[in-house]
């Protein structure tokens, strides 16, 4: 269960920050706001105008105009199907990539493992903080001290429940190869499972395309988009 604290920081939370991007969370509307793009931003707005969800771009031309272009535009009733649908379809495709992890065979293969690259819930609340924006920022001085690599692979056992980094150490080289993750059943047994990085990857592309595809089934045409305000 969250402490209060952590309570506390979630709910004054309006986004979470990171080198690359920021996304900023308003009434009814996500903002995704890439660091290095010109002061353009992406707008997800749900109901701004009834009944109608739609992504859009903002930005500014050479005279500080504020200019906007509609990316996309749907109905917000299909939107719980299309979820839906693609949901059982994205838990089925991440379902077939997990694989049971056996420290017998990390050993063979030369796999160790790294521990806090990926914080716990425990360890999250230590290295983040609040900007003056608001939004949820990890300190990466903080992050980076939190990872260490333990001396024996059986240390994982007396970890708490989470993620951790799986890197090769073959031809003297460290190489990050997937994630693992520690579950304890209801039955109080400890199980290991990973996920392989490239099966990461080439999923989300899969997933992603489906994605699209799916969507632009329910996509008001562009030619619409003035009969919905947009």
């Amino acid at each position: 269960m969250p402490t209060p604290r952590q309570d506390s920081r979630f709910r004054n939370a309006k986004g979470i920050g990171c080198n690359e991007f920021a996304i900023h969370f308003g009434p009814n509307k996500i903002m995704f706001i890439p660091r290095y793009r010109n002061g353009s931003h992406y707008t997800l707005h749900f109901g701004v105008r009834p009944g109608i969800l739609d992504l859009h771009e903002t930005w500014s031309d050479q005279d500080e105009i504020k200019q906007h272009k509609t990316l996309f535009a749907m109905r917000l009733s299909d939107l719980e199907y299309l979820l839906t649908k693609r949901g059982h379809s994205t838990a089925e495709s991440l379902h077939r990539i997990i694989r049971k992890l056996r420290l017998g065979w990390m050993g063979h293969h030369k796999i160790g493992l790294v521990l806090g690259s990926i914080p716990t819930d425990q360890q999250f609340e230590a290295i983040a903080k609040l900007d003056r924006r608001k939004r949820l920022v990890l300190s990466e001085e903080a992050l980076a001290s939190n990872v260490r690599t333990p001396e024996f692979l059986e240390e994982i056992f007396n970890e708490p429940d989470g993620i951790f980094t799986l890197i090769s150490l073959k031809r003297g080289k460290a190489k990050q190869i997937g994630f693992g993750y520690k579950v304890t059943l209801p039955t109080g047994e400890l199980r290991l499972f990973w996920i392989k990085k490239s099966d990461i990857l080439t999923e989300m592309l899969h997933l992603e395309d489906q994605f699209v595809q799916a969507a632009s089934h329910f996509a008001i045409p562009p030619e619409c988009y003035s009969q919905h305000g947009l």
